[in-house]
């Protein structure tokens, strides 16, 4: 009995070692990885500020379109999300920044950019009323979003959709703001920052 418990003691001894340092190992790599991404994600971001925003064409669900030239005067804020996929987090923060008066100026457009389709929204309208309150902007066929960067960055959980990040364009449509937002937090105070900063 004493002879068959050693070699069981060994197996059981040099199991947890491995178990230890693979658990090291994988943290240190992952460690790595995510650091990377980070700093890929950043460098990303901010070659983006500064350029002129790629030609877009949104339409809400009146059917009124929005384009880069068409906003051109305007400030715009295209808050870039996963819309009706993304309950509470998105949800909350499309209708704060609809909701929240200092986002409505006559020179400012704030429009929650989603993949969604119309008749999707329509229908969630229906069952949640606070939906109808939000400037959305549809980007059904993910060309806007693509154009602008927005399906792989650290917010972005779902391939081919976005995350949770905002673009802010001055009156001429040049870039002069990112933000992406990975842990999907309330950032309509920071947005108001960064429009203060614009003529």
């Amino acid at each position: 009995m004493n002879q068959k418990s050693k070699p069981l003691g060994k197996i059981i001894i040099a199991a947890v070692a491995v178990f230890i340092i693979m658990g090291f190992a994988r943290e240190r790599f992952l460690d790595k990885g995510e650091n990377a991404g980070a700093v890929k994600d950043e460098k990303k971001l901010e070659s983006m500020m500064g350029e002129s925003a790629p030609d877009f064409r949104l339409t809400d669900i009146e059917g009124n379109e929005y384009t880069k030239d068409g906003l051109k005067g305007k400030k715009a804020v295209l808050f870039f999300n996963e819309g009706l996929a993304c309950y509470p987090a998105c949800w909350d923060e499309m209708v704060a920044l609809s909701k929240d008066g200092r986002l409505s100026g006559d020179d400012t457009a704030v429009l929650s950019v989603v993949v969604d389709k119309k008749e999707s929204w329509k229908s969630a309208i229906g069952k949640m009323p606070d939906l109808g309150e939000i400037k959305e902007a549809f980007d059904e066929n993910g060309e806007a979003s693509k154009a602008f960067g927005m399906l792989d960055l650290k917010s972005s959980m779902h391939a081919g959709v976005p995350g949770h990040t905002y673009v802010i364009l001055d009156k001429e449509g040049t870039i002069r703001f990112v933000l992406d937002d990975p842990k999907m937090g309330n950032n309509v105070a920071k947005i108001l920052v960064e429009l203060g900063k614009i003529p």
